[in-house]
């Protein structure tokens, strides 16, 4: 296999203090009620655990522009790799979070008090402690899997309130892989065809330099988000078993989706692209797709601007049509 090794520059990394009174940081508790690894008998414990969350553009939360909430992937890469995309929207709030299991919240010992659902619970949990009532979603790799999740809650009415009238104006899925298996036996093949050909840490190498992230280092953001990921709930293999479906009988329409992925990212856009689109559309849901030339998987590191311009467009012009402008 001939693979590529042009290099981009990444984007700006500049990064909003947190002294500025359009920042802020805080934690909201969440519970999670399971059973120990640890324990033969079914005895359900219940936890408290803290979510950590930011909000940049902070003056913006009460405007008609509604805030985008970004869900890191990994599972276990905190929302570090995010934080240069607050840079480059000037005119609404952004808000990021760390998962339970990574970065600055609570990072419990049992591999049982982490699930696709309860990462959803927390998400639902955030939305719900902030007040919003409407917003949008980004969902980054495994991070677009929850938002997903969270918005067929929504559909169904199934959230955690008397208050009905939330509503996730969009959803963005940014190399988010319709199949977790499908994405990752494309991913093993790849790089096994490289280890015919290197050593095994050079294959690894050039496996992330060109499918990962493209830029000529490593951004500092990124980086950050490596040296703060979770060691409990991480890797895909724990994911095996999920599957994506859709409710077709929900009491609410699902909101438009825009599915996004760097030309040369490891979830391929069979899986990426190609199955939401069939999907949405077999639901008469509203689709857009786009793909990132010269990219690969943290699009938002390798060209930041195009990639916020993109989320920024998709939005406001879902907020035009919705005010009749």
């Amino acid at each position: 296999m001939n693979v590529r090794t042009r290099r981009i520059r990444s984007g700006s990394f500049g990064m909003l203090s947190n002294q500025r009174n359009d920042y802020k940081e805080s934690i909201v508790i969440v519970n999670r009620t399971y059973i120990p690894s640890s324990c033969d008998a079914n005895e359900e414990i219940s936890k408290s655990f803290n979510l950590s969350y930011s909000i940049y553009n902070l003056h913006f939360l009460s405007s008609d522009r509604k805030p985008i909430i970004f869900v890191h992937g990994g599972p276990g890469i905190p929302s570090n790799y995010l934080r240069p995309l607050a840079n480059t929207f000037k005119d609404r709030a952004v808000i990021l979070y760390d998962q339970i299991g990574c970065g600055q919240s609570s990072e419990p010992s049992d591999i049982n008090a982490y699930s696709i659902e309860f990462a959803t619970d927390d998400l639902e949990k955030l939305v719900l402690h902030l007040g919003l009532k409407k917003f949008h979603l980004v969902g980054h790799s495994f991070g677009g899997l929850i938002a997903f999740e969270y918005v067929k809650r929504l559909m169904g009415n199934h959230v955690a309130t008397t208050e009905k009238d939330q509503k996730c104006l969009s959803l963005t899925l940014s190399s988010t892989p319709f199949s977790i298996q499908g994405a990752e036996e494309e991913s093993n093949s790849t790089l096994k065809k490289l280890e015919d050909k290197l050593l095994p840490c050079e294959a690894i190498s050039v496996f992330h330099k060109n499918f990962v992230c493209r830029t000529e280092k490593i951004p500092a953001a990124l980086q950050e988000s490596y040296s703060k990921r979770g060691n409990v709930w991480h890797g895909t293999t724990i994911l095996q078993d999920y599957v994506v479906d859709i409710p077709f009988n929900a009491e609410k329409a699902m909101p438009p989706v825009l599915a996004v992925r760097g030309e040369f990212d490891f979830v391929s856009s069979s899986f990426a692209i190609d199955d939401w689109m069939e999907m949405f559309e077999s639901n008469t849901t509203s689709f857009q797709a786009k793909t990132f030339l010269g990219c690969s998987h943290y699009c938002m590191l390798e060209d930041t601007e195009k990639y916020s311009k993109t989320i920024s467009d998709f939005v406001s012009g879902i907020e035009s049509k919705l005010c009749g402008r």
